[in-house]
């Protein structure tokens, strides 16, 4: 073999070699992903259940807010209530048949509802006709209380009463004990008789 040949074949193994590498090379630029790639993007899970869980939370928060409101109102309702049933209950009942004008004006102005007009229809038709008939004279004190059920702005109160009457047909007063329900409702923050019935 001469020198030329010789280092031709040279050259060709050589060519060969490179061209092997280079293949190799981008064989493996391809299977290989760059240094910098970043991985397919995630759906925030993290941030999902912890945007259910505020919310959530709050709606924890308000509805016991409002159970508390309520409870309080409730409560409220149970102490204020009360006091008004026994302060506005003997003013119903009470009367003079001196003055009775001015106590039926002020005991119609503590009724309400449907129960004021039954008052006043009360009062015209059998009350005030007796009343001045016979000279009828009512005192009522309430003896015992007690709540039959109470929420926001309502209350149901049972109460036991004492009445001491006098008239031109009794020889000396009468002394009588009943009970009565009585319902009352606030308006415009002030409670009124809604309902009165004896049991």
């Amino acid at each position: 073999m001469t020198a030329a040949t010789s280092k031709e074949a040279t050259d060709v193994e050589a060519t060969t070699e490179l061209e092997s590498t280079n293949e190799t090379a981008n064989e493996t630029m391809v299977v290989t992903p760059p240094a910098d790639s970043k991985p397919e993007a995630r759906r925030p899970w993290p941030t999902v259940v912890l945007a259910a869980v505020v919310v959530l939370l709050a709606a924890v928060i308000v509805v016991a807010g409002l159970q508390w409101r309520t409870a309080a109102q409730t409560e409220q309702a149970r102490t204020d209530g009360l006091a008004a049933a026994v302060d506005l209950t003997p003013k119903l009942l009470t009367f003079d048949y001196r003055t009775l004008p001015v106590e039926v004006g002020q005991a119609q102005a503590t009724t309400t509802g449907d129960f004021a007009k039954e008052y006043s229809t009360l009062v015209q038709q059998y009350l005030t006709p007796n009343a001045m008939k016979q000279q009828f004279v009512t005192h009522v004190t309430v003896r015992d209380k007690s709540v039959v059920s109470a929420e926001p702005g309502k209350l149901v109160a049972m109460l036991y009463l004492s009445q001491v009457t006098t008239s031109a047909t009794l020889t000396a007063p009468r002394l009588d004990n009943s009970s009565v329900r009585v319902t009352l409702t606030e308006v415009g923050g002030q409670w009124l008789v809604a309902g009165l019935e004896r049991v």
